[in-house]
């Protein structure tokens, strides 16, 4: 088994539009540092994975038909 972070950010991803705090400032410098919109996929071998709490950016990471599973544990407007 394997878990793959596909994203750590805040709803917008990081930086937010607009925001001039230090860390939205870091990642419009240095591209590292900027962040997807949360989400986390659970690899259990080839094409079967479990998708938790789907980000909007989603379909950049995973292949709809490699998902066995989607799991959401809370409501938010950033992951449906």
């Amino acid at each position: 088994m394997m878990v793959v972070v596909l994203g750590a950010g805040a709803s917008g991803g990081i930086p937010v539009p607009y925001c001039r705090c230090r860390s939205c400032e870091e990642a419009r410098r240095i591209k590292v540092a900027r962040r997807k919109p949360t989400s986390v996929l659970i690899v259990f071998g080839e094409n079967k994975c479990i998708l938790v709490d789907a980000g909007f950016d989603v379909s950049e990471h995973v292949d709809p038909l490699d998902l066995r599973a989607v799991l959401i544990t809370h409501w938010h407007h950033d992951h449906f």
